[in-house]
């Protein structure tokens, strides 16, 4: 488990999920939406419709190592599945 003290919230785009024949292949569906993405030591990220009640979403299993970021996009890791993100604000 990782250890975050804070919890971060940003707007991001589902880039990529892996591997795709995971228990994660349920979340895909939300691959390439634009949502609120907010971490601590799990991440949630939840897609708005648009009359701004929450449409569709996932919360994740325990993070196991602190996000990587390179450029915009942010990387997430737990136990069976890699999330991809690009972080738009």
């Amino acid at each position: 488990m990782v250890e975050i003290k804070k919890t971060r919230t940003m707007i991001a785009t589902l880039l990529d999920i892996k591997p795709p024949e995971s228990n994660s292949t349920r979340f895909l569906r939300l691959q390439g939406r634009t949502g609120s993405l907010q971490y601590s030591e799990r991440l949630e990220f939840i897609v708005l419709g648009e009359d701004g009640h929450i449409e569709d979403g996932f919360r994740t299993a325990v993070l196991v190592e602190e996000p990587k970021k390179e450029g915009r996009v942010i990387t997430f890791k737990t136990k069976n599945s890699e999330y991809r993100f690009r972080e738009l604000f």
